[in-house]
């Protein structure tokens, strides 16, 4: 996929044509600031990203210096990072980077840095990477000798179309941070309606505890060896499913027949119980079957006021009931929560109210879902 006004052939250029490898480390211990390379979000401050410093600022001699522009290479993979992040410094300081990371700057003329910054954001040099790559005992990180590194094919273009596709892509890329920031700010914004709402004594008729108002059970997990329990049409909810309209995995009926796993209903009020999703809550979208780390409130009092109000005190929740943000939640703790009850037609209002919110919320969702799709598309179609 090109545009049509270029049509010469691009050039393949290795690595190490084109750029040299950082070796300058911080032998004075003149500088402090240390960056971290998410494969998220990219090349941040140290402190801002982890609200800490994670370096020893008494001993970061060895630690590889990091100008404005140059490249770094995390060899740490992830679900975001299947071979390791690639990241240039755009925070326009000077920092420095633990000796684990690469370190590279473009020398050539040949070639824009923010062009090649976009060409990583692709999966095409990921072959690469994976053919040289030795993973030894660790196989959470990408063991990779210095000379395969720079031996990386790139495909180049001449300078022109570089420029032609960085402004390309940067206009996708501005337009699903401005989506990001939309839907920040209505998240704010329901936050802010929550507080109003439930702050206001005056709305309610007064509180009842949940257990008064419905039923409680949680499920279980058929037994993963058996893989008859996994090929079938139901499907099974996970912590971090309960707001999806799908699932990841299914169980047969045989495998909810001998396990634990219970049946939820659309329109149940979920709620994640276990480990980093603890809290979490929402209005089950589809009908399935639940695990251990999943309660359900089956209820009919009206699961959309439920669970905002749940989600007002989710904070709440968790800094009376887990130290420090860690352990887990329970059907008990859930049941005593009180909740305030509304005169049914100022129910009927609260819960329009929140329901249009959330549909917008779900539009501005589904928005970034698809720039991130056409992101995706032309970043692996311009590079063939």
């Amino acid at each position: 996929m090109r545009f049509p006004e270029y049509q010469n052939s691009w050039e393949t250029l290795k690595l190490r044509d084109i750029s040299e490898k950082v070796n300058e480390k911080n032998t004075n211990n003149d500088l402090d600031l240390v960056f971290s390379n998410s494969a998220v979000q990219g090349i941040v401050l140290q402190n801002d990203y982890f609200e800490k410093s994670i370096a020893n600022r008494n001993n970061l001699q060895g630690y590889y210096i990091v100008k404005p522009q140059d490249f770094v290479y995390n060899p740490r993979i992830s679900a975001n990072a299947e071979v390791g992040a690639m990241n240039i410094n755009n925070t326009f300081k000077t920092g420095l980077v633990s000796p684990l990371y690469t370190v590279f700057r473009i020398k050539s003329a040949k070639i824009t840095p923010q062009f090649l910054e976009i060409y990583f954001k692709s999966k095409h040099w990921h072959s690469h990477m994976r053919e040289i790559a030795n993973y030894g005992a660790r196989d959470d990180r990408m063991n990779i000798k210095n000379d395969d590194f720079y031996n990386m094919d790139l495909q180049v273009p001449q300078n022109d179309e570089q420029i032609k596709i960085i402004s390309f892509l940067s206009k996708i890329i501005f337009r699903i941070e401005t989506q990001k920031k939309t839907i920040q700010n209505l998240e704010s914004l329901m936050n802010g309606v929550r507080a109003k709402i439930f702050n206001d004594n005056d709305l309610f008729l007064g509180n009842k505890k949940l257990q008064e108002i419905g039923t409680f059970f949680s499920g279980g997990t058929p037994l993963t060896s058996n893989k008859n329990y996994y090929e079938g049409t139901i499907p099974f909810i996970k912590s971090g499913e309960i707001n999806s309209q799908s699932t990841e995995q299914f169980i047969s009926l045989e495998g909810l027949k001998n396990s634990s796993a219970k049946l939820v209903e659309k329109g149940d009020v979920l709620i994640a119980l276990y480990g980093a999703t603890s809290g979490e809550v929402g209005v089950s979208k589809i009908s399935g079957a639940i695990n251990q780390a999943i309660l359900c409130i089956r209820t009919e009092y009206n699961p959309v006021f439920i669970v905002n109000y749940l989600k007002f005190k989710k904070e709440e929740i968790l800094k009376t009931f887990l130290q420090g943000g860690q352990g887990n939640l329970s059907a008990d703790i859930i049941k005593s929560i009180s909740i305030p009850i509304p005169e049914g037609e100022k129910q009927k209002l609260i819960v329009q109210l929140f329901s249009n919110l959330e549909k917008k919320l779900e539009i501005e969702t589904q928005i970034l879902g698809k720039l991130n799709l056409q992101k995706k598309f032309f970043l692996q179609n311009l590079f063939v």
